[in-house]
């Protein structure tokens, strides 16, 4: 559908006043186009060298303190915070879920929910990359239409703490976005860090942490934490305070206790910045940690022990990743049961619920599609094109003529692969081309490996990775013998050298035409083989060791499974309401072909509530937490 809009290449909005905003609705990220792909490996060596050396977070150090922070004053019973991660994918699906999340009213079950006076974006704005003109098309742009500007009085505050792909740049575009306190439709920002602490009642806090690319946490962020806790602690030296913290992503996933300490993502850091804060008081109760980064919704809870839920080293009752604000959807039959941290013995073991949206039976049903790779990723399949195209050249360039005349007199595989390493020991170049394909598989396999798997997952990973590099070089012999039995070793190669057999103008055209068959035929066949390879490799790899889950969860993109979390806070209790949207609006078809002039009146209905759209929301869970 996105084809249609090339040519439109911006939709205006309003900004606020009489200032235009202009922006151009972007299709989902095909992740496994060469290109993206490139890119997003350019960018993590690039990002993760500068940051060896300039971290962004020191400089805001020596920025303003946070102000207008503190909603516990307001005139109300009950306090309205809304949560959602990982958007800025495709423009049906954020703007959906914007629209949903914007309503000043929302019928949840028999409950009437409400617009939250904030809302917090848990990391990755954007994708595939931050940049100023993603931002403006994958972000503001769907905020803008769905809530424009002077919609509500006062204006919703927006908060966001960055994940990985924010920091892609080393945090500039966000920093521009985000800390100048600007309104981004109806939102205005309010914040002066990539990082902040919300009061939301007299003992109930919202911190958002930033982990950066490298999962730590620098100095100045956990000294501004630290004098934040002191100055509560002074005001309520004795009342216990409960806390809600935000993080990049759900480092419980996978993580083994006998690994603490050695793996700085999983949650090692964490378990340091809630001792140190601890250390500052010892009321604190971190009841909920919240992540997106992975594009699912879980919840983990602590286990009952003889049907008590114990108290634990840092209050930890819940463990919740949610991650649908629009993108790819992750699935998740990989998760454990059962997870065992760092955070006190013996009470440190938290029990899946099994609520996870989508559900094990969809997810199941996506993986499958892996086994049809092919079909859903043909820029993928074009690239191994090309580059089998490359091998063959090279080959030939390297084992000269002799070599594809020695093959085609083969007459079996077996006596072919052996008169192929005999002529890789006679002319050793032509490996470089056996291995262009191998090469580039493993590239991409290397440039999402996860950096802190633990020892075991390390090891699988190195023999399946191992293994796909043995197959595609095989499957590269068994699709070259293939086209020399099909194409040349009756026509080509009879005579001697080919270009000798130009003399002849018909003949030597009959020899171009079979040359550029037998080219095309290697490629394209070549193609097909090594992108449902690849396809298994993800399939297997996932259903039988739960590994590259994200690569795995991205071989189809699907749109829908979205869904976002509305916090109801008052005196005595935490509410919290998941709330799934399975089905996107086609926003696209709602602009097309429309006018400036009709696209205002949209944004207006938009802007006015007009019951117009359904999202057919629907309570994946309800969370209540005891004060």
């Amino acid at each position: 559908m996105f084809h249609l809009f090339k040519k439109q290449t911006q939709i205006k909005v309003s900004k606020g006043g009489n200032n235009p905003f202009y922006f151009t609705p972007q299709e989902a990220v095909n992740w496994f186009d060469f290109s993206k792909l490139l890119n997003t490996f350019i960018r993590v060596k690039t990002s993760s060298t500068i940051l060896d050396n300039i971290d962004k977070r020191e400089v805001m150090d020596s920025y303003p303190p946070d102000t207008n922070h503190d909603y516990s004053m307001t005139n109300s019973d009950e306090f309205w915070l809304d949560y959602m991660a990982d958007t800025g994918d495709g423009f049906n699906a954020t703007t959906t879920v914007f629209y949903a999340i914007t309503r000043p009213h929302l019928q949840i079950g028999t409950e009437n929910t409400q617009r939250g006076r904030a809302l917090v974006i848990g990391g990755d704005l954007v994708y595939p990359d931050a940049s100023e003109q993603e931002y403006n098309n994958r972000f503001k742009g769907p905020i803008r239409l769905v809530f424009p500007n002077k919609t509500a009085d006062p204006e919703p505050h927006l908060y966001a703490n960055p994940g990985n792909h924010d920091w892609y740049d080393g945090l500039s575009a966000f920093s521009r976005m985000m800390l100048q306190k600007k309104s981004i439709g109806g939102y205005r920002t309010n914040q002066n860090r990539s990082y902040y602490a919300l009061k939301i009642t007299h003992n109930v806090y919202f911190f958002a942490l930033d982990n950066q690319l490298k999962g730590d946490i620098d100095i100045p962020q956990v000294n501004f934490f630290i004098n934040y806790v002191k100055n509560e602690s002074l005001k309520f030296p004795e009342e216990k305070k409960h806390i809600i913290l935000n993080i990049a992503e759900p480092c419980w996933y996978g993580y083994d206790i006998k690994d603490k300490g050695k793996r700085r993502q999983r949650f090692d850091s964490i378990d340091y910045f809630m001792n140190e804060m601890r250390k500052c008081d010892s009321t604190l109760s971190f009841d909920v940690l919240l992540a997106g980064d992975i594009h699912h919704y879980n919840h983990y809870k602590i286990a009952a022990v003889n049907g008590v839920h114990p108290e634990n080293k840092y209050g930890v009752k819940h463990l919740i990743t949610s991650g649908g604000g629009g993108a790819f959807k992750h699935m998740g039959t990989h998760l454990q049961n059962d997870i065992q941290l760092p955070i006190g013995s013996p009470n440190n073991s938290f029990t899946n619920t099994g609520n996870t949206y989508p559900n094990a039976e969809h997810s199941q049903k996506h993986n499958r599609n892996n086994l049809f790779f092919l079909f859903h990723n043909t820029a993928f399949a074009k690239i191994h094109f090309w580059v089998s195209i490359i091998g063959l050249f090279t080959f030939y360039l390297f084992s000269n003529y002799k070599g594809f005349t020695a093959l085609s007199h083969q007459h079996s595989f077996c006596s072919f692969i052996v008169e192929a390493i005999k002529l890789a020991f006679v002319y050793p170049l032509i490996i470089v081309a056996g291995m262009l394909l191998p090469f580039y598989l493993s590239m991409i396999i290397n440039s999402v490996k996860p950096a802190d798997i633990g020892e075991k997952d390390n090891q699988i990973y190195g023999i399946t990775q191992g293994a796909i590099v043995v197959l595609s070089f095989l499957a590269q012999l068994t699709v070259l013998y293939l086209s020399i039995f099909l194409f040349a070793r009756f026509t080509i190669f009879e005579e001697g050298h080919i270009f000798k057999q130009f003399d002849d103008f018909g003949k030597g055209l009959n020899v171009i035409i079979l040359l550029t068959a037998f080219a095309l035929f290697f490629a394209i066949v070549n193609s097909i083989l090594q992108s449902t390879l690849y396809g298994f490799y993800l399939y297997l790899n996932y259903r039988f060791f739960s590994l590259n889950t994200t690569e795995a969860s991205s071989g189809k993109v699907e749109e829908g499974y979205n869904h976002f979390l509305r916090f109801k806070f008052t005196k005595d209790k935490i509410t919290i309401y998941a709330i799934g949207i399975e089905k996107n609006i086609d926003w696209m078809r709602e602009i097309k072909g429309k006018s400036e002039k009709e696209i205002e009146a949209l944004q207006m209905n938009n802007a006015n509530d007009t019951p117009r759209f359904n999202v057919n929301q629907c309570l994946l869970e309800k969370i209540e937490i005891v004060l």
